[in-house]
């Protein structure tokens, strides 16, 4: 037990100071989404909608919280302004980009990360924004936590 919670704790600062260096790049505007959200690291910074298949973690976050899994997204068309997907690389899938565009208003932005190092970062980031095709990218970055690195790619639907 002691183990699971020291890993929590790193975890959660982690995240933490990871979201604190994206959000220095990203005006989120109202309506705020955040797919994957776990125990909602990102809600002690926004009020978003928290969304996350694990009801245990989804239970400690703040706000409005939906229990679903990401490759069914239960919202209505271009009723988000603003999506957050930080490392959850996994469900970049072709449908799951496609529910996105779906539910991303024609103004918002799509935020996304993937975890890296500093000998994969920018191999990361491209596979990144090759993933992404299809949207049109605004931003990209590395953030540097303590513990751990994400690649990060803000972009918004096509033709915008």
């Amino acid at each position: 037990m002691l183990t699971k919670e020291i890993y929590d704790k790193w975890m959660e600062t982690t995240q933490k100071e990871k979201i604190e260096q994206i959000l220095k790049h990203v005006e989120a505007k109202e309506r705020i989404l955040d797919i994957g959200s776990g125990p909602g690291f990102l809600e002690e910074f926004l009020p978003a909608v928290a969304i996350d298949i694990d009801m245990k973690n989804l239970k400690k976050a703040k706000g409005l919280k939906v229990l679903g899994d990401a490759s069914h997204l239960p919202f209505k068309k271009d009723c988000f302004k603003t999506i957050f997907c930080i490392d959850i690389v996994h469900l970049l899938e072709k449908g799951f980009l496609a529910q996105v565009k779906e539910i991303l208003d024609k103004n918002g932005i799509f935020i996304i990360s993937i975890f890296c190092n500093r000998y994969n970062s920018k191999e990361k980031l491209d596979q990144l924004k090759n993933k992404l095709n299809g949207f049109k990218i605004k931003e990209s970055f590395i953030v540097k936590a303590k513990q751990e690195w994400d690649a990060v790619v803000i972009c918004s639907r096509p033709g915008l």
